[in-house]
């Protein structure tokens, strides 16, 4: 991986004003990312559902979660604002996100999905 493109925006209060940033990875795609809430501590890493991007977030949600954490927002390959081609698996977009932690520098303590895919895993059990 390399280094953040644009410096980091950890701090910012408001998900609806945070900057979209970006950070390359050492296979040339450029990942989209948004960072809000407090920059100390353990970071929240949200993941979005299979094609969902920064936008489908709810700033309302996003805001809430910030308050006591930094929340790190990410648009995988080939979606949103990030380069490269769609991965073809959820397999594959992890193995795509695991890095991008250390590219952030935090130490994630959560990943967690979007709630419309929590919510289709648990009607599906």
């Amino acid at each position: 991986m390399g280094q953040p493109v644009t410096a980091a925006s950890a701090g910012t209060t408001s998900y609806l004003t945070a900057a979209t940033l970006r950070v390359m990875a050492a296979d040339g795609v450029e990942y989209a990312y948004r960072d809000v809430g407090e920059p100390v501590g353990r970071a929240l890493i949200a993941l979005q559902h299979f094609r969902g991007n920064l936008d489908n977030w709810d700033p309302a949600l996003i805001d809430t979660l910030a308050q006591h954490r930094r929340v790190i927002t990410v648009d995988y390959r080939g979606v949103g604002g990030s380069t490269g081609r769609p991965a073809d698996t959820v397999e594959q977009i992890a193995r795509d996100v695991l890095p991008l932690p250390t590219q952030w520098n935090c130490r994630p303590s959560t990943c967690s999905a979007s709630a419309s895919e929590a919510s289709s895993r648990s009607v599906s059990r």
